[in-house]
C-alpha cells in the first residue's frame, strides 16, 4: 500500500527544508573563505559566518539525538 497524502506531503517538506539548510550553510561557508571586502564588512562577515557554522553544527547534533 503506498503511503498516505499527508506522510509523503509532510517528508517532501522535510527534505525541502534539508534542501534550504544546505543551500543556506554553503553560502555561509563561501562567504567566510572570501578574501574581500574593507575590515569592517570582513569583521561583519566573519561574525555571521561563524553564528550559521555554530547554528548548524548544534543543529546538527539535536537533529541526531532525535534521531536515535
Amino acid at each position: 500500500m503506498s503511503k498516505e497524502l499527508s506522510e509523503r506531503l509532510g517528508e517532501s517538506l522535510a527534505h525541502l527544508q534539508d534542501l534550504t539548510d544546505t543551500i543556506a550553510h554553503s553560502v555561509i561557508r563561501r562567504i567566510r573563505n572570501s578574501k574581500k571586502g574593507d575590515r569592517i564588512v570582513n569583521r561583519s562577515i566573519r561574525f555571521l559566518s561563524e553564528l550559521g557554522d555554530s547554528y548548524y553544527r548544534k543543529y546538527s547534533e539535536i537533529k541526531g539525538r532525535k534521531n536515535k
